[in-house]
């Protein structure tokens, strides 16, 4: 969240938790600059790699969408199995 407000420049920022399909899910949506996935990250950016890898710790996958001038979208999915 601090990044949306820092580099993104984001005036809005939504954080949704839910379930879905046995998956669990946080997603944080913001209305700043945006960028290009495609490109990497600037030198001594890594948050997004350490998102990657906290995620993969606990079995769970990162989706990152966005796009210069329309926002980010990040999506952390992870299962936890039921306990009786």
């Amino acid at each position: 969240m601090t990044n949306a407000a820092r580099h993104a420049h984001a005036k809005q920022l939504s954080v949704q938790v839910g379930r879905s399909d046995g998956n669990y899910l946080v997603t944080v949506e913001d209305d700043g600059n945006g960028f290009d996935t495609s490109q990497p990250a600037p030198s001594g950016h890594f948050g997004l790699q350490i998102m990657q890898a906290r995620a993969k710790h606990i079995g769970g996958t990162v989706e990152l969408q966005s796009a210069p001038g329309s926002g980010t979208r990040i999506t952390l999915m992870w299962s936890v199995e039921e306990r009786d």
